[in-house]
């Protein structure tokens, strides 16, 4: 798992330089745990957003399945100081972005979309 991981923090790496309006990056378990992160913003605390995440895509689940609308894809909360959105990455894992205020949505969604295709495939 440990090479694994590795690759994963690789990825969100360049993700990160290729959208400069991500702050920060992480895969998480359906646990909370933190898998792999990119965080380089101290204030960002690795536990809190992997506790964050989790309940949120569990909340997101049950209402996706609440209002028949297929399987969990893709969630996301904006706040007054920036972003975060969350994507499916296999059956027990979810990326996790942290973006800026006025983030390029559509450039974040295209690279996280590519890499929680890729990460899914790791994991299977």
């Amino acid at each position: 798992m440990a090479g694994m991981t590795e690759k994963i923090e690789k990825m969100l790496q360049d993700m990160m330089a290729d959208a400069p309006d991500i702050e920060g990056a992480a895969l998480i378990g359906s646990d909370g745990l933190i898998i792999a992160a990119n965080l380089p913003i101290k204030s960002q605390d690795p536990n809190r957003i992997g506790a964050s995440a989790a309940a949120l895509l569990g909340l997101g689940k049950r209402t996706i399945e609440a209002l028949q609308k297929g399987d969990f894809s893709e969630l996301s909360l904006t706040g007054t100081d920036g972003s975060l959105y969350l994507y499916s990455a296999g059956p027990t894992g979810i990326l996790g972005i942290l973006a800026k205020k006025g983030a390029n949505v559509g450039m974040i969604n295209m690279l996280a979309r590519d890499i929680s295709e890729k990460i899914s495939q790791m994991l299977e």
